[in-house]
């Protein structure tokens, strides 16, 4: 969970513009938001991956053989993405590896 500083809130009506729940500390002109940030895990990362790899791969493939320039490049586009999906999931393992360890 993280916790982030914010100017105090006032009111409840505050909290419900807010969207989130928030509790103020001692300082009496900061609030704590409780925010919980929802990322995709690393398996969720590379499975991803793949799938935009191999879609933008076939899309390629597509667009050569039907002479569509247009869906040959939104397929290397997809693939790079893919890629790089596949790299954030493999980052995300080793800092994994890395925390756990220590």
């Amino acid at each position: 969970m993280i916790y982030i500083l914010a100017p105090a809130v006032r009111s409840e009506a505050d909290i419900d513009l807010l969207g989130r729940e928030a509790r103020l500390e001692s300082e009496p002109n900061y609030a704590v938001i409780n925010k919980e940030i929802k990322t995709m895990g690393s398996t969720s990362d590379k499975i991803s991956g793949k799938a935009n790899e191999l879609i933008g791969k076939a899309k390629q493939a597509v667009g050569d053989a039907t002479d569509n320039r247009t869906l040959e490049a939104k397929g290397v586009a997809q693939e790079a993405k893919g890629d790089a999906q596949q790299a954030k999931g493999h980052a995300k393992d080793a800092l994994k590896n890395v925390v756990d360890k220590a």
